[in-house]
């Protein structure tokens, strides 16, 4: 009798129906610690928009106990949920996507406390970890506001004030001592009741409009107690929204001068451009999403219009930024109570007055800027009279630039600039190169070959600079040379391209 034969695994020796024995008792062995640890099963799973199920309702209830949820918990994760994900990933520093990934899971962890190391936080930290530190704070009494995830002034005060009843050394840092204290601490101080009711909770109501407390990112210390104007929760915006929303934030922008385009309530690439500019100049997180931290800075200066926040970059002197802001060394002096000239990158400052970030427009001569954009490159042009920017692709040219604009919706942008009909009228541009805003002049003409045969542009047009001559013969043309200069003499915001 020939004894048993029995199927092995590819490149073993084990047979398979071992193999399968095998797995299915570690199965068996590994289930119940993976059924218990809920966060075990999530941590491998990514959750998105129209998923349903235990995960989902697991993720409402943690969202809801943070405050970042107030709707039902239905195991369904539409809309509402997405916001409240998307309120959670803004406040950890992550990119507010609305999906339940790994670095979210993990940020959620940290929110409530799952922590296993304690960085040394400080001004200006943004992380999960400052969220958490803000919770501990608020629960002692010392932090009285909405936890944001961002270390700005409040919080820096309500550590100080903790470190010093501690007996600690007050420098306003969080670092192993500090961190050692208040999880040391029995929990809420005496005079906050333990049991609050649901009406008292600080949620945050996706489905209305809920007062935002006193945004702890926007150094007022003169007058802490004062609100933003219509300081609501406003929704994360992002490029492809649309609505009243969007027409708001627009109307935000422009006032600010940050957005020259329509108030269209369509959250396009002028506007995006200019929520990038706003978050630049007040050292938020550059990714032209419309979160919390840049809502507050519109509606904080919006009611303070007299004074605008700013971060210190390096390279900055207060005589330098006295020239960029059409204002004086002392009265920047001033209004921050600086009794010295130094001042630090990172530092937070208040300008006076409403001016508006302006940079130097360079009168740079076309054999200098030729090497500086290639064959194939890309890059941006703003119109200097309506502000309007868009991106090209770099075809050819010896005497000046041929160009194509990059997409579809790049030749819209250029179609709007000159009024929906095409023309060889020149206009006055400014063209981002390398950090640089370098003064350029354009047609409006389609002509001559192409690349790009998607973008609705049937051709290219010419970008002229200070000493570009036509192809043709090899003349300067007035008109363009005239339009350079234009540029230059057009004090332009600084829009970061990224």
């Amino acid at each position: 009798m020939q004894p048993t034969k029995y199927k092995t695994m590819p490149g073993s020796s084990v047979p398979l129906i071992i193999s399968f024995m095998i797995v299915l008792v570690l199965q068996v062995m590994i289930w119940p610690s993976l059924a218990h640890e809920g966060g075990a099963v999530l941590a491998s799973t990514l959750i998105k928009p129209g998923d349903q199920g235990n995960a989902v309702e697991e993720i409402q209830n943690r969202l809801a106990a943070l405050g970042f949820y107030s709707g039902p918990i239905t195991g369904i994760f539409g809309d509402q949920t997405r916001f409240a994900v998307e309120k959670a990933q803004d406040a950890a520093g992550l990119s507010p996507d609305g999906i339940i990934g790994t670095e979210t899971l993990k940020a959620l962890d940290i929110f409530e406390g799952k922590i296993d190391e304690y960085p040394e936080l400080k001004i200006y930290s943004h992380s999960p970890e400052v969220f958490y530190l803000q919770h501990l704070l608020k629960d002692l009494g010392y932090f009285r506001v909405q936890p944001t995830g961002l270390f700005r002034s409040l919080t820096r005060e309500a550590v100080g004030q903790f470190q010093a009843a501690r007996g600690l050394e007050v420098d306003g840092m969080v670092g192993e001592g500090t961190w050692r204290a208040l999880e040391e601490q029995p929990g809420i101080k005496e005079e906050i009741s333990e049991e609050r009711k649901p009406q008292e909770e600080e949620q945050v109501d996706l489905g209305k409009e809920e007062e935002i407390s006193e945004p702890e990112e926007i150094i007022r210390e003169e007058k802490p107690e004062k609100k933003p104007a219509n300081s609501t929760r406003q929704p994360v915006l992002r490029t492809g929204d649309t609505g009243e929303k969007v027409r708001e934030l627009q109307i935000l922008l422009q006032r600010r001068g940050f957005y020259h385009s329509s108030i269209d309530g369509h959250f396009g690439y002028q506007t995006y451009l200019a929520v990038k500019q706003l978050q630049n100049l007040a050292g938020l997180r550059v990714d032209g999403v419309a979160g919390s931290q840049t809502w507050v800075e519109l509606l904080t200066d919006a009611d303070n219009g007299s004074e605008m926040s700013y971060t210190i970059k390096p390279g900055d002197s207060l005589w330098v930024l006295a020239s960029r802001f059409d204002t004086t060394v002392n009265r920047i002096k001033t209004v921050n109570g600086l009794s010295g000239d130094g001042i630090i990158a990172g530092q937070r400052i208040k300008i006076p007055g409403a001016g508006v970030l302006e940079a130097e427009v360079r009168s740079t001569h076309w054999h200098q800027v030729n090497p500086m954009i290639p064959p194939n490159s890309v890059f941006i042009i703003t119109d200097v009279e309506t502000g309007l920017s868009f991106k090209v692709h770099r075809l050819y040219g010896n005497r000046h630039s041929d160009v194509e604009p990059l997409s579809s919706r790049d030749t819209a942008i250029k179609r709007q600039i000159y009024g929906g009909e095409w023309s060889w009228e020149r206009r006055a541009v400014v063209v981002h190169l390398n950090g640089m805003l370098i003064a350029g002049s354009i047609n409006g003409m389609p002509h001559g070959g192409q690349e790009i045969f998607n973008n609705n542009y049937p051709g290219h047009f010419c970008l002229h600079f200070y000493g570009s001559t036509l192809h043709n013969n090899g003349t300067q043309d007035s008109d363009h040379q005239y339009m350079v200069r234009k540029a230059v003499a057009t004090g332009w915001p600084l829009f970061p391209q990224k």
